[in-house]
């Protein structure tokens, strides 16, 4: 299972690498979220561990982000804070699940396997051709793909317009986008 930590911190962000390598997880490491956006563009990560509280862009931020860019990867945020209201917010808008630091190996080892786990429950999901009697090729992956995407997609936003009691503009805002693209994105999902 392939890891991205982003963390600020460098050397918590090599510890965390090096404890999650012995544990058999193959693992990046990005000290910048600036970056971390670059890096989950490029690479199909199954999961995503970040920090909370970092300079220029925060664990919530860039969850935000992965949601909408890679809705189906589980986003882990750790924090030394530990406020009650971030956590909320995070699990809220789709974080799989957070730590408290410092944190100990087994805790952290048994987050990132739950949350492998909930992948290959994706799996199952998807309709039986996909395994069974398609060897054609003519299995149109693409159109799952695509479909799985926009759910999500129309999930996240609608979950964010619930909570802002239907205002777009706190709703764009708590995604991370402009009135206009969440204006957009609420007509092309047919939302509204």
């Amino acid at each position: 299972m392939r890891v991205l930590v982003v963390d600020d911190e460098k050397n918590l962000s090599l510890v965390l690498k090096s404890l999650l390598q012995q544990s058999g997880f193959e693992v990046d490491v990005s000290n910048d979220p600036e970056q971390a956006k670059e890096m989950i563009l490029g690479c199909d990560y199954q999961i995503i561990l970040t920090d909370m509280v970092m300079p220029g862009m925060d664990g919530i931020e860039l969850l935000k982000y992965c949601k909408l860019n890679r809705p189906r990867t589980p986003v882990i945020l750790m924090t030394a804070y530990g406020s009650i209201d971030s956590v909320k917010q995070a699990l809220r808008l789709g974080a799989f699940d957070y730590i408290t630091k410092p944190f100990e190996k087994e805790n952290l080892i048994g987050v990132l396997e739950k949350a492998g786990k909930s992948l290959e429950g994706d799996l199952q999901s998807l309709p039986r051709e996909v395994f069974e009697g398609e060897s054609s090729g003519s299995y149109d992956f693409k159109g799952v793909i695509r479909h799985q995407t926009k759910t999500l997609e129309r999930e996240l936003i609608q979950g964010a317009l619930a909570q802002t009691e239907n205002n777009v503009t706190k709703a764009a805002s708590l995604l991370g986008l402009s009135r206009k693209g969440l204006q957009l994105k609420l007509k092309e999902l047919g939302i509204r």
